[in-house]
């Protein structure tokens, strides 16, 4: 995938090439991976595999500015749930009137799981259609995150691009 010596993933530093450990973090502060990205360790680095927490992005742009950084599928969805679709659901509820705040109330977690996934013994996917039903703005966000998970489907980068424009 990578013509590179190295890649970071998460606070492990791994070799591709021979699928060595070349460090691994005690803990997930700053600091450690600090002493785990050494320049002899980052100069062949081209790509650092993490998920998107703020320290594991500040010492990947000090330590490998030359590598290209990737965050996984799963937090990128993550991302987006917590940042777009659970912020709609709250401002929906916010705004709702009584009753569409009862179909809104204890939806959150609801709407981060898969569809299979769902709870059919305590109705979850009843009260998902039922609020999807309601509510065109949780709705769109909803099936957004769905479609979100298409991007990683495309295995070239020019057709992945030219989905996640017209996303």
């Amino acid at each position: 995938m990578f013509d590179s010596q190295t890649a970071c993933i998460c606070h492990d530093f791994i070799d591709v090439k021979d699928a060595s450990v070349l460090y691994m973090g005690k803990d997930r502060r700053e600091e450690s991976l600090k002493r785990g990205m050494g320049p002899e360790k980052c100069s062949s680095t081209e790509a650092v595999a993490m998920d998107m927490w703020r320290p594991y992005l500040k010492a990947g742009e000090a330590h490998c500015p030359q590598a290209l950084i990737v965050f996984d599928p799963f937090h990128i969805i993550q991302a987006y749930w917590r940042d777009v679709v659970d912020r709609v659901r709250a401002e929906e509820y916010r705004r709702a009137s009584a009753s569409a705040k009862e179909i809104i109330k204890g939806s959150r977690y609801i709407l981060l799981k898969n569809n299979c996934n769902l709870d059919r013994s305590r109705n979850e996917h009843v009260h998902l259609n039922e609020m999807l039903s309601r509510n065109r703005k949780i709705s769109k966000v909803y099936f957004l995150k769905d479609d979100l998970k298409a991007l990683w489907k495309h295995r070239g980068e020019p057709w992945a691009r030219k989905w996640f424009a017209s996303w």
